[in-house]
């Protein structure tokens, strides 16, 4: 068993860290927590970890609960950052609103444009020139959705609701 899977297996929310995007991150934590030392190689903290005592791995275990803790607490200031940017958006239309909706208008109607010569088959097309505007429909309503969003605020609400009414029914 390598010194990750140690990890892993005692202090599950740090194992798990250690083995995804964010190994350099829980790393230079782990280290500086369990050894004093943030600049601490891998291999001192794997040495640490794989010689280690009974009170090591407690030591883990609380290390693990304060780690899940700093992630929770990250995730909050990322959710408060995004706010603020739409805030901040929203602000910024308040000042001059004229070239939001010139541009939203626009967008909307090159998108109804689109979606008429799509569906209506007033032009003949190749079939190449049919897949060029089935992908360019699939571009220009992924930005209507940002419109919609900047408009009438994201859905990070509705996905919350959603988790608490599958939560009731659960």
């Amino acid at each position: 068993m390598n010194w990750q899977e140690l990890v892993k297996s005692v202090a599950p929310m740090i194992g798990t860290a250690l083995g995804g995007p964010f190994a350099g991150m829980a790393t230079k934590w782990l280290a500086g927590k369990l050894l004093g030392d943030e600049n601490a190689d891998a291999a001192a903290l794997e040495e640490a970890i794989t010689s280690a005592s009974p009170e090591t791995f407690t030591r883990l275990r609380e290390l693990d609960n304060e780690f899940r803790l700093e992630m929770k607490r990250i995730g909050l200031e990322e959710k408060q950052l995004e706010a603020g940017d739409r805030a901040n958006a929203r602000d910024l239309a308040k000042v001059n609103m004229i070239p939001h909706i010139v541009i939203s208008g626009i967008y909307v109607v090159a998108f109804s444009v689109v979606l008429f010569v799509v569906f209506a088959n007033q032009l003949a097309m190749s079939q190449m020139q049919e897949r060029i505007m089935m992908y360019l429909l699939g571009i220009l309503s992924a930005g209507l959705l940002q419109i919609m969003n900047f408009w009438f605020g994201s859905s990070s609400g509705s996905k919350e609701k959603t988790a608490k009414l599958a939560g009731v029914r659960g």
